[in-house]
């Protein structure tokens, strides 16, 4: 029996790393194959974790505020297939923090939130020094995004605190190695709300130090050891840093002195968020009680948006971020969460270990408020883990049912029809490319559509063949599909329009486009490329100019220069003002 139950412990601990850590190798940006991939791990967590528990009142504000976020997206969202894509990792965090974790595994679980972290910052150090392209820009390791990466970091970098302090039997050489390493990961992410958020985190860290520590003088030697690898890692980061521009300048590279070096007066990061943020609480007051739906964001704000410059897909602040796409029932049901785990943490009986985790749920805290960290699955398992680590000691509590086990295995077989479809219709999809031919491979298509039929993106992706091919009544069905599951759809307007045009209804085509634009003035250039040739056939010269003078104004050469829009699609949208200042200059005066 000892043997069953060592062996169980070692599976939990794995299956506590699958959650966390495998899929981010798969797909760090939650595309299907990481999701599916995480479900599967997520069902046989809380198949296998059946002993322990988590605080009944903070369960049951978890469970509202899921239930408003899954009635949102069938009910309320503009966007219900994006939100639908959103609710899955929340369901997922939802599910390990309704398990909770094992009392006597919550050490190892610490070692294996260290090592896992530790792992990422090597693999993305050796992108660092060998992959050129990643020489001069800010660290990602597998993430591919700087913040996102540095919010992940917060709290394992608490944690190897403790193990440095604590777990002798691991080494004290061992465990600073880990904390140098992982201090200079953080400092290459140049992330300024991730120096803020840990600085927090440190404060909060050496508290309970000092209240654990049973002497001044051992509290000041510990508390100096933190200081000493902080600022090692920390030195070892920026110097790799410098070395690596001052060899790219020796080669004649140009190379900034750091990613801040080619900010602007009135274009920092910080100015940037606080123009999210604008637009977030600009979207929460068009629709308070509702929302827009999860991940409506990048839709919706690029409706509101007044400057090309602020291209980002997020707030950059997680709490306005719920209260725009989830309301004010949905924002507040997460905040009040938030508060009951943070109550049930300060209120539990005080180790170091928990101090550590306590330190680091708050830079999380501090952090989802300036930066992205839930657009990433991987943070937001990291997020509701710690919580149920933290709100472990509680004793009003409501143990694991079978519903719940039913409930993660029901939702891990109900996303893998997704993955299967997302595979049929990419096959079918590069062969019939390959062959400029879809026919052969429309059954596969069908089947696809089948599996996933609230997929608007495979119907928008197969109408636009059906353009090229003049096989309009098929893209009209297929596009007349979209409209019903995901109406604000930019792509769909410019293909509607063009379909429109090719059967002579112009008028109708002419709306369309300028539907899209609507959606998206600040965003794209093709809704105004293809209004421009809609009116030079005809021969509304007039409207012509102003139309491309209009857009011209949207889309300053001054905009082009600014160093905080690094949207990969800044050269498109030149070549298409390009495109249309040799229109206008063509144009009879």
């Amino acid at each position: 029996m000892a043997h069953i139950k060592i062996s169980r412990d070692w599976f939990i601990l794995f299956l506590l790393a699958w959650v966390l850590f495998i899929h981010i190798f798969v797909d760090p940006e939650g595309g299907i194959d990481g999701i599916t991939l995480l479900f599967a791990g997520v069902a046989l967590y809380v198949w296998v974790v059946s002993h322990s528990s988590v605080p009944r009142m903070t369960w049951y504000i978890l469970v509202a505020f899921l239930a408003w976020a899954l009635v949102e997206t069938l009910f309320f969202s503009r966007v219900p297939y994006t939100s639908f894509q959103n609710f899955l990792s929340l369901l997922a965090g939802a599910l390990v923090f309704s398990v909770g974790f094992p009392e006597h595994l919550v050490r190892r679980a610490a070692v294996i939130l260290v090592v896992g972290a530790l792992l990422l910052v090597m693999v993305g150090l050796v992108m660092f020094l060998f992959i050129p392209q990643y020489q001069s820009a800010r660290f990602t390791s597998i993430f591919y995004q700087h913040n996102a990466f540095a919010g992940f970091l917060i709290v394992p970098l608490m944690l190897s605190f403790w193990l440095v302090l604590e777990k002798k039997q691991y080494g004290y050489l061992l465990a600073g190695i880990s904390t140098f390493i992982l201090w200079g990961g953080l400092a290459l992410t140049f992330s300024r709300g991730g120096y803020l958020s840990v600085a927090a985190a440190i404060a909060v860290f050496i508290f309970f130090l000092r209240k654990n520590s049973v002497s001044f003088a051992r509290f000041g030697k510990q508390s100096v050891v933190i200081l000493l690898l902080v600022a090692l890692g920390a030195g070892a980061g920026f110097g790799l840093f410098e070395f690596l521009q001052a060899h790219a300048r020796a080669q004649g590279i140009s190379a900034p002195a750091s990613p801040y070096a080619l900010e602007q007066s009135g274009q920092t990061g910080f100015h940037a968020r606080l123009v999210y943020m604008k637009y977030g609480l600009k979207l929460f007051k068009e629709r308070p009680l509702v929302g827009y739906g999860l991940g409506s964001y990048g839709t919706e704000s690029a409706r509101v948006l007044d400057e090309v410059i602020y291209f980002s897909m997020d707030p950059h602040n997680l709490y306005l971020r719920f209260l725009a796409e989830l309301g004010i029932l949905g924002g507040t049901l997460f905040i009040i969460f938030v508060f009951l785990v943070l109550w049930t943490a300060f209120s539990a009986k005080l180790d170091l270990l928990h101090g550590a985790l306590l330190a680091g749920f708050v830079g999380m805290l501090i952090h989802n408020g300036v930066d992205l960290d839930f657009f990433f699955p991987a943070n937001v398992m990291l997020f509701f883990t710690v919580a149920c680590l933290l709100v472990r000691h509680d004793t009003d509590t409501i143990k694991v049912s079978r519903v719940l086990k039913m409930s993660a295995i029901l939702a891990a077989a109900a996303i893998f029809p997704l993955f299967v479809s997302d595979k049929l219709f990419d096959r079918a999809w590069i062969y019939a490319l390959a062959q400029g031919n879809v026919e052969p491979y429309e059954t596969h298509i069908r089947w696809s559509l089948a599996l996933d039929p609230f997929n608007p993106f495979i119907r928008i992706q197969l109408s636009g063949y059906y353009l090229e091919r003049n096989e309009l009544d098929r893209a009209e069905q297929l596009l007349d599909e979209v409209r019903r599951i995901h109406p604000n759809n930019r792509s769909q307007y410019l293909q509607r329009g063009l379909l429109l045009v090719r059967r002579g209804g112009d008028g109708e085509a002419e709306e369309a486009y300028k539907r899209a634009l609507e959606l998206a003035p600040y965003r794209d250039v093709e809704p105004v490329i293809a209004l421009v040739d809609l009116y030079q056939k005809q021969g509304r010269s007039e409207e012509v100019r102003n139309l491309i003078k209009d857009t011209f104004k949207r889309f300053p050469p001054e905009a082009f220069k600014s160093s905080i829009w690094i949207n990969p699609e800044k050269q498109d949208l030149l070549n298409q003002l390009i495109f249309l200042e040799r229109i206008l200059n063509e144009l009879p005066q």
